[in-house]
C-alpha cells in the first residue's frame, strides 16, 4: 500500500484539516486525529468566561488555596460552636399538617403519656419486686434534673388505700376469707413486727398443731416457707419470707413479681441520644442498690423514649459507616479513574471544603440539622466529586494531547465549565425548591444545606 494517505476534514468556515497517516496499519490503529483546539475568537463569550477565570486562579493559585482553607477553618469553627442537631422525630414533618395539630392537642391534654420510660423490675419474689421498685423510685425521684416526674403506682397513697377496689369480687371474696382466717397471727404481728413477735406467731402455730386444733394442711406451707428463710440466712443468702403467698397459697404469678415505675426524663435533643443519660442513671442506679441478677432482680427498660434512643443509635452508627464506607469507595473509584495523586486529591480536598462550607451555612441560615439533613452527608460525598470527575477527565485528555497543564486546565474549563455550572444550578434549584412543600417544610434545613453544596 501507500507509505502515507491523507485525508480532509471540515474545518472552520473557509478551512479544511488535512490529516496525514503513515501506513495502512498506522491509519486503522491509530485513527483520525483530533482537530487543533479551536481559535480564541471562536469560544463562546461564556466558555471564555471560564477560560480567564481558571487562569486568574492558576495566576493567584496559593492565594487561592489559602483563602480556601482559611474559609473552611472559619465555617469549621463557626458550625461547631453554633450548629446543633434536633433529633426530636416529631419535627421532620410539618407541625401545620392536621394529624400532627391532633397529635399536639393530645398530648396537651395528657401531658403524663409525653415522652415516657417504662422501667420493668422483676424479682424472685412479690415483696422483692416491692422492696426493688421503691427503693429505685426514691433514687429517680431523688435527680429532678434528670426526670421530671416518677410514678410508681403502687407507693401512691392513694392505691394503697383504694387498691383492693380494683380486684374481681370473687378474688376479693376469697382474699377477704384468707384475712379472717389469719385474724390472729396477723394481730400479734401488727402488735410486735419484730423477730419476737414472728417467734411468738410460730409458737401458737405449734401449739396449733400439738392441740389439732388448727388446719394443719393448710399451716405446713407456710412453716416450710419459713424453714426455707431461716436455712437460706445460715448459709448466709437473702431469701425473704414471702407473706404474699400466705394468702395466695397457689403462689404469685409473674405480674405479682414485677413491678412498673413510669418515668418522664429530660431529653436532650440537640444530642444524638436524647435519652442517654438518663438511661444511663437507672442503671447506674440499680447496681448500686444491689438490684441485679445476682441478688435475684431484674431491671429493664422500655417504652417509647427507649425505642426511639435506640433508633437513633442505629441511625447514627449506620449513617457513619455510610459515610466512611462512601469515602472510601469514591476515593477506590477516583484512583482507578484518574490514576493520578494530584488530581485524585484535588477532588478529595474539593470535597472537604464543600462540606465543611455547608455546615457553615446551614450553621448560619438555620442553627439546627434533622436526622434527614445528617443522613444527606452521604449521598454529598457520591454526587459532589461528580463534578470533578468530569473536569479531570477533560484535564487529563488535553494534558494527553501535549497542551501545557495551564492550557489544558483553560481547555477543560471550556469544554465543560457551561454544562457543569448548569448542572449545579438545576441541582441546587431542584433542592430549594422542595423548601415550599408543606409536608416537608420542616425539613427545609435539610433541602437548603443540600442545594448550596451541590455548587
Amino acid at each position: 500500500g501507500p507509505l502515507y494517505t491523507t485525508e480532509l476534514q471540515a474545518g472552520p468556515p473557509g478551512g479544511v484539516y488535512i490529516s496525514l497517516y503513515l501506513g495502512k496499519e498506522g491509519r486503522d490503529s491509530q485513527g483520525p486525529s483530533s482537530p487543533p483546539p479551536e481559535p480564541e475568537a471562536e469560544v463562546g463569550r461564556l466558555d471564555a468566561l471560564f477560560g480567564r477565570l481558571v487562569d486568574i486562579v492558576v495566576g493567584l493559585r496559593w492565594l487561592v488555596l489559602l483563602g480556601c482553607v482559611a474559609l473552611a477553618a472559619l465555617s469549621a469553627g463557626f458550625a461547631s460552636r453554633n450548629l446543633s442537631i434536633n433529633t426530636d422525630t416529631a419535627d421532620l414533618l410539618s407541625s401545620e399538617l392536621p394529624f400532627r395539630k391532633a397529635f399536639a392537642a393530645y398530648r396537651d391534654a395528657f401531658p403524663q403519656f409525653r415522652n415516657t420510660l417504662a422501667v420493668v423490675i422483676d424479682a424472685d419474689s412479690h415483696q422483692a419486686a416491692l422492696d426493688a421498685a421503691e427503693t429505685l423510685d426514691t433514687a429517680l425521684k431523688a435527680r429532678p434534673d434528670l426526670f421530671q416526674t416518677s410514678f410508681y403506682a403502687a407507693a401512691e397513697p392513694f392505691f394503697r388505700r383504694n387498691g383492693l377496689l380494683y380486684l374481681k369480687q370473687s378474688e376479693l371474696d376469697a382474699l377477704s376469707d384468707r384475712l379472717s382466717g389469719a385474724q390472729p397471727f396477723l394481730g400479734t404481728l401488727a402488735q410486735d413486727p419484730s423477730l419476737r413477735g414472728l417467734f411468738s406467731v410460730l409458737g401458737t402455730v405449734f401449739g396449733a398443731i400439738a392441740q389439732e386444733e388448727g388446719p394443719i394442711k393448710q399451716l405446713k406451707p407456710f412453716l416450710a416457707r419459713v424453714t426455707q428463710t431461716v436455712e437460706a440466712a445460715a448459709r448466709g443468702e437473702r431469701r425473704p419470707l414471702n407473706w404474699a403467698r400466705t394468702f395466695y397459697p397457689e403462689g404469685p404469678g409473674l405480674a405479682d413479681r414485677r413491678q412498673v415505675i413510669v418515668v418522664q426524663p429530660k431529653l436532650d435533643f440537640g444530642s444524638l441520644k436524647p435519652a442517654q443519660e438518663a438511661m444511663t442513671t437507672i442503671r447506674r442506679n440499680a447496681a448500686e442498690k444491689g438490684l441485679t441478677p445476682a441478688n435475684g432482680v431484674r431491671v429493664r427498660l422500655t417504652g417509647a423514649v427507649a425505642i426511639d434512643n435506640e433508633e437513633l443509635d442505629s441511625v447514627a452508627r449506620g449513617a457513619t459507616v455510610a459515610g466512611i464506607v462512601s469515602m472510601v469507595l469514591v476515593t477506590l473509584l477516583l484512583f482507578a479513574g484518574l490514576r493520578s495523586l494530584w488530581l485524585v486529591g484535588g477532588v478529595l480536598l474539593t470535597l472537604v471544603l464543600g462540606l465543611v462550607l455547608t455546615a457553615g451555612f446551614a450553621a448560619l441560615a438555620f442553627g439546627s440539622l434533622n436526622l434527614i439533613s445528617v443522613a444527606f452527608a452521604v449521598p454529598f460525598i457520591g454526587l459532589a466529586v461528580d463534578f470533578g470527575i468530569h473536569y479531570c477527565l477533560r484535564f487529563e485528555e488535553a494534558a494527553q494531547a501535549d497542551q501545557p497543564a495551564r492550557a489544558a486546565l483553560r481547555s477543560a474549563a471550556r469544554s465543560v465549565g457551561r454544562a457543569l455550572a448548569l448542572s449545579a444550578a438545576a441541582a441546587a434549584a431542584a433542592q430549594s425548591t422542595r423548601m415550599t412543600s408543606p409536608p416537608l417544610r420542616s425539613c427545609r434545613s435539610s433541602n437548603a444545606t443540600a442545594a448550596p453544596g451541590r455548587p
